[in-house]
């Protein structure tokens, strides 16, 4: 009833993603969006991204985004008996949080190195 109009050989899922992402697309192969474009390496600089961070916390939805981060990460406690596995999976979470505050804060006061990322 339906007949397959292309030419090409079917490709693997993980060859599809793979290909979207090194070309930065923003979809995945079920219509829905990736969370990022990943940059040409060495085109990013470190200013750039924090500016980035800046301008996307700023708005009120950021800010509630903030909030709830900071309230599962910062505020999450862990009882004595947890493993070592969750204690360094939470201690990553904070890391994280930790670099996106800062990120933040020195894209607001426009201090930032110069250095790529990449």
């Amino acid at each position: 009833m339906f007949k397959n109009r292309s030419k090409s050989k079917h490709k693997s899922p993980s060859q599809d993603l793979s290909q979207d992402l090194s070309r930065g697309l923003s979809q995945n192969m079920c219509g829905g969006s990736y969370i990022f474009n990943v940059p040409e390496p060495g085109r990013m600089e470190l200013q750039e991204v924090e500016k980035c961070f800046a301008r996307l916390f700023s708005s009120e939805d950021g800010h509630k985004a903030l909030s709830y981060l900071q309230t599962i990460t910062f505020q999450k406690a862990l009882a004595p008996t947890s493993s070592d596995e969750q204690l360094r999976y939470a201690e990553g979470q904070r890391a994280m949080m930790a670099t996106i505050l800062r990120l933040i804060d020195r894209g607001r006061k426009g201090a930032g190195g110069c250095s790529q990322i990449g």
